[in-house]
C-alpha cells in the first residue's frame, strides 16, 4: 500500500522549515535530492514528508556529506518501499575529515561507498542525523 501524503506547503514554506531557501528547495527537487509530492508541475507543493527528507539532506550538506553521496544513498535506499527513504531509514554520518553516510539495520552499521553499502566490523564513531525543523521568528 503507498505511504500517504500529508499537507501542502510551497517551497519558501519548506525552506522556512529546514532552514534554507525556497530556491534551494526547488534546486533539490529538480535534482531528485527531494520530492514534491503534492505536484511535479509550477508551483511545486510538498508535503510534510518531503519536509522530513529536506532536513535530512539539509543536514548531510551542514556536515559535509557530498550531493554525489545523498544521491547514492537514495537510490541505495529507494528498495525500502519508502517513498521518503533518508527520513526512514537511520542514518548518521562518521566524523571523519571527509564525512561519509552511515546507516544502522538489525543491529548492524554499512558505511556507504561507491559500491553501495558496506558492513563494518569496527564501527566507527558515528553522529546520528536527527530531523531537526528551524524555528523561525515571526
Amino acid at each position: 500500500m503507498p505511504q500517504r501524503a500529508h499537507g501542502d506547503l510551497l517551497a519558501g514554506e519548506v525552506g522556512e522549515l529546514v532552514g534554507v531557501s525556497g530556491t534551494t528547495i526547488g534546486q533539490w527537487a529538480r535534482r531528485g535530492l527531494i520530492r514534491s509530492s503534492r505536484s511535479e508541475g509550477e508551483p511545486r507543493r510538498y508535503s510534510v514528508e518531503d519536509v522530513a527528507e529536506a532536513a535530512v539532506v539539509a543536514e548531510l550538506l551542514q556536515r559535509g556529506v557530498p550531493h554525489a553521496a545523498i544521491h547514492r544513498a537514495i537510490e541505495r535506499l529507494a528498495g525500502s518501499g519508502s517513498s521518503w527513504p533518508l527520513s526512514d531509514a537511520w542514518l548518521a554520518t562518521t566524523e571523519d575529515p571527509k564525512p561519509r553516510i552511515a546507516l544502522r539495520d538489525d543491529g548492524e552499521v554499512y558505511l556507504l561507498d561507491a559500491r553501495g553499502w558496506q558492513r563494518v566490523a569496527v564501527v566507527p564513531p558515528l553522529r546520528e542525523v536527527r530531523l531537526r525543523l528551524r524555528h523561525v521568528a515571526a
